[in-house]
């Protein structure tokens, strides 16, 4: 699969948060990248539900520019998929903590548990 952007030095990042995703939320779902007003890095489908919404920053969420722009894109989607999960993978953590901004690590960390 060809993902937009897939040239970038950002590409590993956004590819390896999804690929450590964890694993009963990958098996029956559908990748798909959103476009809209705004980008979003991942929706996973099962079935004819969305059922999460992923954004993924490397940049610093501690810039308010960085960090309104990814909110924004998530409540984009979110408007349109009302029942859907949203989660903002960080590399590096803001200062300000929100529920739905996980930390990579520990996205890696729930992988390796789930594997047998």
């Amino acid at each position: 699969m060809k993902y937009p952007g897939q040239n970038n030095s950002f590409y590993p990042f956004q590819k390896n948060s999804y690929l450590n995703w964890p694993t009963s939320s990958r098996q029956c779902s559908t990748l798909i990248f959103w476009k809209g007003k705004q980008e979003v890095d991942f929706l996973l489908r099962d079935g004819n539900q969305i059922s999460h919404i992923i954004q993924v920053a490397y940049d610093n969420l501690d810039n308010s520019d960085t960090y309104n722009k990814k909110i924004s894109s998530l409540n984009e989607v979110a408007t349109r998929f009302e029942h859907a999960s949203c989660q903002l993978i960080a590399g590096k953590m803001p200062k300000v903590h929100n529920k739905n901004i996980i930390p990579l690590w520990n996205v890696l960390l729930n992988a390796t548990q789930e594997t047998p």
